[in-house]
């Protein structure tokens, strides 16, 4: 008797969804991890006239997207959660903005202001921030009968995989979104792949004075047990890496004098426990 109420109660769903199929209320929704989704060069150097391009330029390239599935009538909606300060200080350094502590705030105004429903947020500097609102959102609209599909550009990260997971048999809802940093275990799910050229940095950042980040070198020594575990007490590098971020330890954070960077990009963590709480949390991004 429970199945056959819950079949029933799916196929009611199922006639709900269809009869949204051209509501004017119908949208898509374009889910953007800022910090790792980095835009191209071109357009971030440009300030404020730079965002409003990769405003348009996204908006065209989902329209495109749409035309193949039937969903060119969908109103398209856009967040973009970045930690603005962090991301700021990077693309300074990559000699990409000018020096400040929120010198991207011109783009990220130029990309909300380029379409009414774009939005490029400040999620704080706290390193989960970003993550949450990004899974917030997912599971806020997914099962919305009016939101007719989510383009997932948050692949950089191992943890959204389990997040994605119930929904991998419908094809037809969920489009993930490819770049540099995209995470292997996403292959796995299935799910239909894009890639928006032209749009996000096809490769790392290249710091000023420093070799290309995340370009592998000699793969790094991993410790054969804890014993073996620098001792988190102070950062010794062997040049200017601290060796401690290399395992998601490095108790001094953004105070540390050393470079929080991965010596290689295929092999980095993506999270580590929080000693003191026993929490997973993301310990990085580049």
């Amino acid at each position: 008797m429970l199945k056959e109420d819950h079949e029933q109660l799916k196929r009611h769903y199922e006639e709900e969804r269809k009869s949204y199929d051209h509501d004017s209320n119908s949208f898509v929704l374009v889910l953007i991890a800022g910090d790792s989704y980095v835009f191209d060069d071109d357009l971030v150097s440009g300030g404020a006239k730079g965002g409003q391009r990769a405003g348009r330029l996204l908006d065209d390239a989902v329209k495109l997207s749409l035309r193949d599935k039937g969903l060119q009538h969908c109103r398209i909606i856009v967040r973009v959660y970045v930690n603005l300060a962090g991301l700021s200080k990077h693309l300074s350094r990559a000699n990409l903005v000018r020096p400040g502590e929120r010198s991207l705030a011109s783009f990220a105004a130029g990309f909300t202001s380029s379409r009414a429903m774009f939005d490029f947020v400040d999620a704080g500097e706290l390193i989960q921030s970003a993550n949450f609102k990004i899974g917030a959102m997912f599971r806020q609209f997914v099962d919305n009968a009016q939101c007719r599909h989510i383009y997932f550009a948050g692949c950089h990260s191992v943890r959204y995989v389990k997040e994605l997971i119930p929904y991998a048999s419908d094809r037809e809802r969920i489009t993930l979104v490819r770049n540099y940093a995209f995470h292997t275990g996403f292959n796995r799910l299935d799910l239909h792949i894009e890639e928006f050229s032209g749009i996000f940095r096809d490769t790392p950042l290249t710091l000023v004075g420093e070799r290309q980040v995340g370009k592998p070198t000699s793969p790094p020594v991993e410790p054969a047990s804890t014993a073996q575990m620098p001792d988190a007490t102070s950062c010794e590098t062997g040049a200017d890496l601290c060796r401690f971020f290399q395992f998601g330890i490095c108790r001094w954070g953004e105070e540390c004098k050393y470079l929080h960077v991965f010596r290689d990009a295929d092999s980095r963590p993506t999270t580590s426990t929080d000693s003191s709480s026993g929490s997973e949390i993301s310990i990085g991004w580049i």
